[in-house]
């Protein structure tokens, strides 16, 4: 499964992060699958990771918190429509189904984000993730 969290307010306009490995970690260090440039977010801020194929989202201790749909959480599903505040940063979840026959990401680190010159909006990819064993 694919998800993508679609930028709604923030500093960072017209962005959406793209999550297709599992679990990722998103946060501003550079070993995070996902990093944000927005101090308000902390270094290892929030996990997402599928849960009988459902995504949930876990606060991995961050200084500011993450909320789902206004409510400070510390592990909550995310369904599509929900809003995701990280830091600065209000996201609106939506789900993109895999084609039949996706395979799994394949192990890795490092975080990336990158600019579609046909799109207006930036697009953070998750890097695979370092484990993907048993999603």
């Amino acid at each position: 499964m694919r998800v993508e969290l679609v930028n709604i307010e923030g500093r960072v306009s017209r962005y959406k992060i793209v999550i297709d490995c599992w679990p990722a970690t998103i946060g501003r260090a550079n070993d995070a699958n996902v990093r944000l440039p927005d101090r308000e977010i902390s270094r290892r801020h929030c996990q997402l990771e599928l849960r009988d194929g459902i995504p949930a989202i876990h606060d991995l201790g961050s200084t500011n918190g993450t909320y789902v749909n206004g409510r400070n959480i510390t592990d909550s599903p995310v369904m599509p429509g929900d809003r995701v505040q990280l830091g600065n940063m209000l996201v609106l979840v939506q789900y993109v189904p895999e084609a039949a026959g996706a395979q799994a990401p394949c192990p890795g680190s490092t975080a990336d984000y990158r600019v579609d010159p046909y799109k207006s909006y930036w697009e953070f990819h998750a890097k695979p993730c370092a484990s993907a064993a048993g999603h």
